[in-house]
């Protein structure tokens, strides 16, 4: 179940593998995260280098002084697969629009009636939250 996933990154002119990773590595990535503070940036490149490989799984930042060379390259990058990375291993929920949302629902066999009532409560709720700063 520790899959590798294709990752295009054009700056690097090619793609990188990530591995997903063990739950033991994942636990020791999240209290490093908590403890990081102001040095969690740091903590995302380690969890980006524990997991980037070739597409045969092996490691392409094994090392300290290899994860070292990773602080000399643009921190967007790394910002961008952030996300992706936390999503991937478990640790954060993928966004869900409504259209996914809804072909879930029609896949499932729901009444459309029932996913029409859906669709104005799901509007309704994001209207809610896109309001919430001019509330308060």
């Amino acid at each position: 179940d520790l899959t590798l996933v294709p990752y295009p990154v054009p700056e690097w002119k090619g793609k990188i593998y990530f591995k997903v990773l063990s739950a033991a590595t994942v636990f020791a990535f999240r209290k490093q995260m908590k403890q990081a503070g102001e040095k969690k940036d740091t903590a995302i490149i380690q969890m980006f280098a524990e997991s980037a490989c070739n597409g045969k799984g092996q490691q392409l930042y094994p090392n300290a002084e290899s994860v070292k060379a990773l602080h000399t390259k643009s921190m967007a990058i790394f910002l961008r697969m952030e996300k992706f990375l936390l999503q991937l291993n478990g640790m954060v929920l993928p966004d869900k629009s409504w259209d996914v949302v809804k072909k879930i629902l029609m896949d499932a066999g729901v009444d459309p009636g029932v996913i029409a009532a859906v669709q104005i409560k799901w509007e309704a709720d994001d209207q809610l939250v896109s309001d919430l700063p001019k509330k308060l």
